[in-house]
């Protein structure tokens, strides 16, 4: 399980082709040590975490449970922005994406 300090969500990204979603968060430690990272997302595998140019896999419940929240907020709210502006193949990406992290709620 992750056990940093504090994280905190900086980002929320969608690659061009829609195949994954990138998390980048920050971690404060108590040492004053900050670590960027970020969790890869698949929507067709597990998610893997990439820090210090090294990547691993990892379980949905190494995502802290508040960083998934925060991107289920962006993701319901880009994917109603997107419908609004009649972009329906960007908003149908956003909406599987946010069905596949809400498939993982209890496992996280």
């Amino acid at each position: 399980m992750h056990t940093a300090a504090c994280n905190h969500l900086d980002g929320v990204s969608l690659l061009p082709d829609g195949g994954e979603l990138w998390l980048d968060y920050t971690d404060w430690h108590e040492q004053h040590l900050t670590v960027r990272s970020r969790f890869i997302i698949p929507r067709d595998s597990q998610p893997r975490l990439a820090t210090n140019g090294s990547e691993r896999q990892i379980g949905f419940v190494d995502i802290p449970k508040h960083l998934i929240k925060d991107a289920q907020t962006w993701l319901a709210s880009t994917a109603e922005t997107a419908r609004c502006q009649h972009r329906d193949v960007l908003a149908k990406i956003l909406a599987e994406h946010l069905e596949h992290l809400r498939g993982y709620e209890n496992d996280a």
